[in-house]
């Protein structure tokens, strides 16, 4: 949910792990409001963010997708932070990284501590949104609840969700998705090496 600090877990796992590159929807998308200040589609998308409201999955998905079949990125892997948020864009995402797509985080947290979370990094000049607002903030918890948890529902059904305690701090938060991860990849490259 907003306000869980998966930005922040996102960006230590991507450090720890040789090669991966993290990729946040969020910032994909402020980037290019940024640098397509002029353009009215871009425009209308930047005050979709600010409101709290959902970009098109179009946008979304050519954002994303150029990111990640970008050779020359030279990553073995992503942490992808903010993307999918739908049903929809998680059938569609697994059908575009097939069989690559080895686990999706849930990083659980109270409505409150989200709030809270989201309060102060509003008074943070440093890292302040301008979707970090009342209004905004209700309306992405709002899409969390209505779409978001289907989604990863979709997941858990398949066996691909990991769900951590995101009330709990940020190192323990870290630790658990590390240990879940290095199993995971631990097993494929001895499932990599008994092929050879």
């Amino acid at each position: 949910p907003p306000g869980s600090n998966k930005a922040e877990i996102s960006k230590r796992l991507a450090n720890r792990y040789d090669g991966f590159m993290y990729l946040s929807m969020g910032d994909l998308l402020r980037k290019e409001v940024e640098a397509n200040a002029d353009d009215q589609l871009w425009q209308r998308i930047g005050k979709k963010i600010n409101a709290g409201e959902p970009v098109p999955t179009k946008i979304c998905r050519e954002l994303l997708y150029s990111k990640i079949y970008d050779e020359d990125n030279g990553s073995s892997g992503y942490v992808i932070e903010g993307y999918p948020r739908a049903k929809n864009q998680a059938t569609d995402f697994e059908n575009q990284v097939i069989d690559r797509l080895t686990l999706v985080i849930l990083i659980d947290c109270t409505e409150e501590f989200c709030t809270e979370t989201i309060k102060k990094r509003d008074k943070d000049e440093m890292i302040a949104r301008q979707d970090d607002n009342a209004e905004a903030i209700n309306s992405r918890l709002q899409m969390f609840k209505q779409n978001t948890l289907p989604m990863l529902k979709y997941f858990d059904d398949k066996g691909k969700l990991k769900v951590v305690d995101g009330d709990n701090n940020l190192d323990k938060i870290f630790e658990e998705i590390v240990e879940e991860l290095d199993g995971i990849i631990l097993g494929k490259k001895r499932e990599c090496d008994e092929s050879h």
